[in-house]
C-alpha cells in the first residue's frame, strides 16, 4: 500500500538543509578571494624555498605533538567510562581530525567519538559527552590565551599601511585591541554563563530545564527540547571528571596541549628568518582562534590563512612572508594530519564515508532515543 500525501514525510529545501554549510562556504570563498589578492606569488615562492627545513620540521613535530597531548587528556576524560590506551586514542583524534578537515560541519568531533565507541566496545553517546567537556576546556585555554595576548605582551604598534595591499589594510584595521577585548571579555561571560547551566543542571536538573522553558517561551518547545538535551549532554560530560586527581590531570595536559599549539607558529616564523619574540605564538593563535570560529569550509581554506597573514603583519612582518608563512603553517596543520588519517583508515580496512555514514546513523538514533 502506498504512503497517503498526509502521512509522507515532506522533505526540507535544500537551502533549509544546508544554509550553515553554504554560508561556511561563501565566508572561506570570500577570505581565499581577499587572501589570492594579496599574494605576490613569485615572492612567495621565494620565501618558501629560503625557510630552513630543520625549523619546519620542529614546527611538524609541534604540530603532531598536540595531538599526542589531546589524546592523553581524552584517556582521563574517559576512565569513568573505560580505561584507554593512548594508541586507540591517538587514532581516533586523528581520525576525527581529518573528517574535520574534509568534510563540512566539523564533523570530526562526531566521528572520532564514533571511532573510539567502536573500537572500545563504548556508547558512543557517552564518548561524544567527554570531546564536549574538551571542547570547554579548550574555550578556557583559548580566553586565557587571548586574555595574555591583550594584557600581558605589548599590543603590536599599527603598521605602515602605505606599504600594505587594499585588502590588507582593511584588515589589520579592523583588528584592534579595545574589539579584541570586547570579545574576549563577552565570550569569557558566555562561557561562565555555561558552566552555571551545567552545574545547576548536574544538581538540580528538573528546576534548571523549568527555568529554561521559561526564558525561551518565545520558542517552540521542539527548539527547547534540543537546547536541554544539548545542556545535559555537557553536563554529563562535566560528570566525568569525579576526581581531584582526574581534574589535575585534565588541566595539566589541557595546558601541554595548548603548549604545543603556541610554540608552533613561533618555530615556524625561526624558519623564514624572522626575529620576533617567543610569544608571538600567543598573538597568532588568538588572532587564528578568533578567525577560525567563523563558519568556514572544511580545512578553514581562506579564513586560517587571512587571519595569520593579519597577524604577522600586525607584528610588523613584510606582507609577502606574512603571506607565506601562513599558507605554509596551514599546510604544515592540515595536510599531514590528514595523511595520517587516511593511512590509519586504510589500517584499519575502513573508509571515511563508512564511518561518517555510521556516526550520522549512530547520532540519529541518539536523538530519536533521547
Amino acid at each position: 500500500m502506498k504512503n497517503s500525501p498526509t502521512t509522507a514525510p515532506k522533505a526540507r529545501p535544500f537551502l533549509t538543509r544546508n544554509w550553515k554549510v553554504l554560508l561556511g562556504l561563501l565566508i572561506s570563498a570570500a577570505c581565499l578571494y581577499y587572501f589570492i589578492r594579496m599574494c605576490n606569488f613569485g615572492e612567495m615562492l621565494k620565501a618558501m624555498k629560503e625557510a630552513k627545513i630543520g625549523f619546519v620540521l620542529l614546527t611538524l613535530i609541534s604540530i603532531f605533538a598536540t595531538y599526542w597531548a589531546r589524546a592523553v587528556r581524552w584517556r582521563f576524560l574517559l576512565r569513568p567510562l573505560k580505561r584507554v590506551t593512548v594508541g586507540p586514542s591517538f587514532s581516533a583524534t586523528i581520525i576525527g581530525f581529518t573528517a574535520s578537515n574534509i568534510f563540512p560541519m566539523r564533523a570530526g568531533e562526531f566521528v572520532r567519538a564514533y571511532v573510539l565507541a567502536k573500537n572500545e566496545n563504548i556508547r558512543a553517546t557517552s564518548t561524544f559527552a567527554t570531546i564536549v567537556v574538551e571542547r570547554l576546556c579548550d574555550g578556557f585555554c583559548v580566553l586565557a590565551i587571548l586574555v595574555l595576548a591583550l594584557t600581558v605582551i605589548p599590543f603590536p604598534n599599527p603598521p605602515d599601511v602605505s606599504q600594505l595591499s587594499e585588502p590588507m589594510q582593511k584588515i589589520v584595521a579592523a583588528i584592534t585591541q579595545q574589539r579584541l577585548r570586547y570579545f574576549g571579555y563577552s565570550t569569557l561571560a558566555l562561557y561562565l554563563g555555561i558552566i552555571s547551566i551545567l552545574l545547576f543542571l548536574r544538581f538540580a536538573p528538573r528546576k534548571t530545564e523549568l527555568i529554561i522553558s521559561k526564558v525561551l517561551f518565545f520558542a517552540p518547545k521542539t527548539a527547547i527540547r534540543k537546547v536541554t538535551d544539548a545542556l545535559l549532554s555537557f553536563s554529563e560530560g562535566i560528570a566525568s571528571i569525579n576526581t581531584p586527581a582526574q581534574a589535575a590531570n585534565v588541566f595539566v595536559w589541557s595546558l601541554l596541549t595548548w603548549g604545543a599549539i603556541v610554540i608552533g607558529p613561533w618555530l615556524l616564523s625561526l624558519a623564514f628568518g624572522l626575529t620576533l619574540p617567543v610569544y608571538t605564538g600567543l598573538f597568532v593563535t588568538a588572532i587564528l582562534t578568533v578567525g577560525v570560529m567563523l563558519p568556514s569550509s572544511p580545512g578553514f581554506i581562506g579564513i586560517f590563512q587571512l587571519a595569520t597573514a593579519a597577524a604577522m603583519v600586525l607584528l610588523g612582518v613584510q606582507e609577502q612572508v606574512a603571506t607565506s608563512y601562513a599558507l605554509m603553517l596551514w599546510a604544515l596543520s592540515i595536510i599531514p594530519v590528514t595523511i595520517l588519517g587516511f593511512i590509519l583508515c586504510w589500517v584499519g580496512k575502513t573508509s571515511f564515508f563508512q564511518i561518517i555514514k555510521a556516526s550520522k546513523q549512530e547520532r540519529m538514533a541518539a536523538g530519536k532515543n533521547s
